[in-house]
């Protein structure tokens, strides 16, 4: 009996864990991104609320780090940040339904050539967060 409380109990904790890297999906879970100027993106990353926060901060940055390799940088800067535990999204699937969730957000301006002050090294995050997380190609974890 105390075995399937305890395996019980591990499902509803695994289901609450962060998920997979991967595109915004219909209940509202996943990576966004938008272009706002020429070389200025807002990205962002959702997840469920009892989701490892640290983890989804992380696959924002991972996100910028991709946005600004695919357009053609090298490095970016985040301009400003606004992270979210419990926010309240909208589902897509059930526009009237708004849900608790977890949320980054990253204001990130792109450059060609290493800017002066504190900047990232798109290359670099995206190499090591994709190691961390054993992501293979975009939206691919391998655990």
């Amino acid at each position: 009996m105390k075995i399937a409380i305890i395996l019980v109990v591990g499902l509803i904790l695994s289901g609450c864990m962060t998920g997979k890297y991967h595109t915004l999906n219909t209940i509202g879970n996943g990576y966004s991104s938008k272009q706002i100027a020429n070389s200025t993106y807002h990205v962002s990353y959702v997840d469920k609320p009892l989701s490892d926060f640290e983890k989804i901060n992380d696959f924002a940055l991972l996100r910028a780090a991709e946005i600004t390799l695919e357009n053609g940088y090298y490095y970016f800067i985040i301009e400003d940040e606004k992270n979210n535990e419990k926010d309240l999204i909208f589902s897509r699937t059930y526009p009237d339904m708004a849900m608790p969730k977890a949320k980054s957000q990253l204001y990130i301006n792109c450059f060609k050539n290493k800017p002066e002050g504190v900047s990232y090294d798109a290359r670099q995050i995206s190499d090591a967060l994709r190691d961390e997380y054993q992501i293979n190609a975009i939206g691919d974890v391998g655990v």
